[in-house]
């Protein structure tokens, strides 16, 4: 099952296991792939590996937290969409974030894949299963993709972990990525 692609096969691959249901967390098994260089494609973990090896700083860079807190927010009034229009729900995400995120829309033809959602479901379930079938894995992607081209820069990991660990409501503020990681491999244990 596994596609031939030149990039990005881990991703297509998830993408299509994920699509068929029945998957589930794994947290007794732990896969370490090896991060070689690559330059055989314009992207990827060998890519990143190889511009990481190559650069004068050693700092890591991820999305904008704000990114995935406008995209929790999306996600969590899904189930209205079945009977409202965006426009009538509130959004709990800023100003900046809820602009983006209709022009986003807007570019991926929202409004008129949201008619045709309606329109071939009967139920709830029935929306939200064929409303994840659009807003897939790609789509998400494409979202963080175009939040950071339009504003919401890439920023420093150790300030994203900060804050996903105070949205979690721990009180730890930590210093170093090693004070992190450990925190985080700890915390996913449980």
């Amino acid at each position: 099952g596994m596609n031939k692609r030149k990039a990005g096969e881990d991703f297509y691959f998830i993408h299509k296991i994920i699509a068929l249901g029945n998957f589930t967390e794994l947290k007794a098994t732990r896969v370490i792939p090896s991060p070689r260089i690559s330059d055989r494609v314009p992207f990827g973990t060998g890519k990143a590996i190889g511009d990481w090896v190559t650069r004068e700083s050693k700092t890591f860079f991820t999305y904008n937290f704000q990114g995935f807190v406008i995209i929790k927010a999306f996600v969590g009034v899904i189930p209205k969409l079945f009977k409202q229009n965006l426009v009538e729900i509130e959004l709990k995400v800023n100003d900046e974030g809820l602009s983006l995120l209709h022009s986003f829309l807007k570019e991926q033809s929202f409004e008129k894949a949201l008619l045709e959602i309606r329109a071939n479901s009967k139920t709830s379930a029935a929306f939200i299963k064929r409303f994840y079938t659009w807003f897939d894995a790609f789509k998400v992607l494409k979202l963080m993709h175009y939040l950071r081209d339009n504003g919401l820069n890439n920023e420093e990991l150790s300030a994203a972990v900060n804050q996903l660990t105070a949205a979690y409501g721990f009180d730890a503020i930590f210093d170093s990525i090693n004070e992190q990681l450990h925190f985080y491999r700890t915390f996913e244990l449980k």
